[in-house]
């Protein structure tokens, strides 16, 4: 097996000791290009006869922290390599120079103003060639984005993402960031102005020289800027004077030239940039390859060997852990389908289920104790039962809460009817429940099961059922009652009547007139009575309802009352009903005089509306009148709304009645197939909503 890799590592080692002659690469992005740059002999800036050195001093201006090319030192002096380069210049070519070092934009300025004759570092572009005149190129220097820290790598040198760059003010990347629109520009005077400013967070992005960046980032210490790597521009760096000196810029040309010749132009890059030019041989970074590759070679081999060896076991494992892994599979898709199914049951189970463990906190609750409740099911899980709910007695005028013991439970309980479930949200309903334990086999207790039954339409029908039955009783015991009064009326009349033909004595016939007067409305009272009985006979005429209503308004003298106005809405088409004229206008005017009494207990002035409309019937074919008369009056409460229909029940002082007028106008409207609702407010008025069929046209 090792047989096969030993060709490869001859084959590495032959490399190694081939020699190969080394090469310069810019590990910081400076690198030379002064010999690809040399004028040709033929310039006129090597014709030294032409030369003419001028005796005064020239001002030669820079920036003054692009370290390490021109900067100020720690005593303020200019400093760098290309304040060594023009002080060199300036002896060779017997020159009278003065360097200035400022802000960029000072400098530049300086140029253009005239303050300045030549500056020392200056890169070459469209626009500043129509005005300046560029000397041989001397430096190459490299421009690069430095980004935040913590922002994404960026991924190509193309179009920068959209963000907010930060350039030195008329410098060439800002010319480069105009060229290429970028909106969102910080210009700085300085460059360590604005990597500061981006170590602050402020912008996305520094265009900048590559290795003066990285000489001021690690001086100051910024940690949150780091290089991108993508390089932006690679351009050489001339010296440049306006147009009009074009003679002092092939002096200094020339003057580069001698030092190039001399070998000084390298012993100052030496000393200013050696730091940044790292030359490496190639086969050294072959030996470094194989160093590293050999060790990884022999791990890999005897990984190799080693996974070989195990690769049959892995693969046995695998099968038996397939086939685990399979039946572990079926186990859990059972549980799954069982855990559904269970959760489908419970929660199709009508009764309220709540589950409690050992230590009375809820577990589960199904979607019927949820709608029960009226509650939302978060919460619920996972809280004490007592917490949430209280069980109490409600035959006891004080609703004490039942004391039961929910954790004692250990076989199956039915707690008394006649409880009421609460929630925290105050909510009571009407229940019955059982308590089943849920217990280990080992007989180890570890929670119950409360089922509660909704109770409330079955005692409503009850209550209804007892309410109809007492009604029916009252019934037949005020229609016996009605019968044998009438029967004594009758006879009271008649004897009246008598004495009012054979007695013309006035006394005698003005006590007679009270009798009859007070025997017909006794006799008032007992066809009231009949009617809360249903006893009266129906005679079937065709009563057209908004003539009656108009009719009982002004013959019963209810416009007369000033307090009260009266509002008609008449929307029904069809307002014709079969019935006793007589007992349904007697019913309208039992439940008009109500509201108008409920006005006047008030005491204010009221309205009373009456509506009526047609609706349909629970059948199809059916048609129906539905008349409301609706007071603003002083209203019912919930405890007198539960007897209104009771005989002889008022909470009207006398002169108002005798608790006869709605029962009787409720039993009007039952015999006529009818039906009649109350709706009130204790304070704010009474709606009486009277329902017949009409006859269909």
């Amino acid at each position: 097996m090792y047989k096969k890799f030993l060709p490869v590592l001859v084959l590495l080692l032959f490399i190694c000791l081939i020699p190969v002659e080394s090469s310069s690469w810019d590990e910081s992005g400076s690198e030379s290009s002064s010999e690809a740059s040399d004028l040709d002999s033929s310039s006129p800036c090597s014709n030294n006869d032409s030369l003419k050195i001028s005796t005064a001093t020239i001002r030669v201006g820079g920036g003054k922290n692009f370290p390490p090319y021109e900067f100020l030192d720690q005593d303020g002096r200019p400093s760098g390599y290309h304040v060594d380069l023009t002080t060199a210049i300036a002896r060779v070519m017997n020159l009278d120079v003065e360097i200035i070092l400022n802000s960029w934009p000072e400098t530049y300025q300086g140029l253009l103003s005239g303050d300045l004759d030549l500056i020392q570092g200056l890169f070459f572009s469209d626009d500043r060639v129509e005005t300046i005149s560029f000397s041989q190129p001397h430096t190459m220097i490299h421009h690069s984005v430095f980004q935040k820290k913590d922002s994404p790598n960026l991924l190509h040198s193309g179009r920068l993402p959209e963000g907010i760059c930060i350039v030195v003010e008329n410098s060439i990347m800002h010319e480069y960031a105009e060229d290429q629109g970028y909106r969102f520009l910080i210009t700085t005077p300085l460059l360590d102005e604005a990597l500061k400013l981006l170590n602050k967070g402020t912008g996305d992005y520094v265009l900048a020289p590559t290795v003066p960046a990285l000489s001021i980032i690690h001086e100051n210490g910024y940690r949150n800027v780091k290089n991108s790597g993508i390089p932006l521009l690679s351009q050489d760096c001339y010296y440049g004077s306006l147009s009009e000196n074009k003679e002092l810029v092939r002096i200094f040309s020339e003057g580069l030239n001698r030092l190039k010749e001399s070998g000084e132009y390298s012993e100052i890059r030496s000393r200013w940039l050696d730091g940044y030019d790292s030359p490496i041989l190639r086969s050294d970074v072959v030996r470094i390859i194989l160093w590293t590759l050999f060790p990884l070679s022999l791990l890999f081999l005897i990984w190799f060997a080693w996974s070989f060896s195990l690769k049959k076991s892995v693969v046995k494992k695998t099968k038996e852990l397939r086939v685990l892994t399979r039946n572990l599979n079926d186990k859990i898709s059972e549980l799954e389908t069982a855990k559904e199914q269970i959760h489908t049951t419970l929660h199709s189970i009508g009764d309220a289920v709540i589950s409690i463990d050992s230590s009375g906190t809820i577990s589960q609750i199904n979607q019927a104790a949820i709608h029960i409740m009226k509650i939302e099911s978060e919460g619920v899980v996972g809280s004490r039962f007592s917490d949430l709910f209280q069980i109490k007695e409600i035959h006891r005028e004080k609703r004490d809460v039942l004391d039961i013991d929910l954790l004692e439970c250990t076989s199956l309980r039915s707690i008394p009817r006649g409880l009421l479930l609460c929630f925290k949200n105050h909510l009571e309903v009407d229940i019955s429940c059982t308590q089943s334990p849920i217990q280990l086999p080992s007989g180890e207790l570890i929670g119950s099961i409360l089922v509660f039954r909704d109770m409330t339409n079955e005692i409503q029908v009850q209550r209804r059922f007892h309410e109809m039955s007492r009604m029916e009783e009252l019934g037949r015991l005020a229609g016996g009652i009605a019968h044998d009064f009438n029967n004594q009326l009758t006879g009271i009349l008649g004897y009246a009547d008598l004495i009012l033909l054979k007695n013309p004595d006035s006394h005698i016939e003005n006590y007679a007139k009270v009798i009859v007067k007070n025997a017909k409305k006794s006799s008032v009272m007992v066809n009231k009575l009949q009617s809360f009985a249903q006893q009266g006979k129906v005679l079937h005429d065709s009563i057209d309802i908004h003539s009656m209503i108009d009719e009982l308004i002004t013959s019963s003298n209810l416009l007369e009352l000033s307090s009260i106005e009266f509002c008609k809405n008449f929307m029904a088409e069809n307002c014709l009903v079969m019935g006793d004229s007589h007992q349904i206008y007697n019913a309208l005017v039992s439940i008009l005089q109500n509201a108008v009494d409920a006005i006047n207990m008030k005491k204010t002035s009221g309205q009373v509306t009456i509506e009526t409309r047609n609706i349909e019937g629970t059948d199809t074919q059916s048609r129906l009148i539905r008349i409301s008369i609706s007071d603003d009056g002083i209203g019912m409460k919930k405890e007198v709304q539960e007897k209104i229909l009771e005989p002889f029940f008022t909470t009207k002082p006398e002169i108002y009645g005798f608790g006869m007028g709605l029962p009787a106008a409720h039993g009007i409207i039952k015999n006529h197939q009818g039906e009649i609702l109350f709706q009130s407010e204790h304070g704010k008025g009474t709606t009486v909503t009277v329902t017949l069929p009409v006859n269909v046209l």
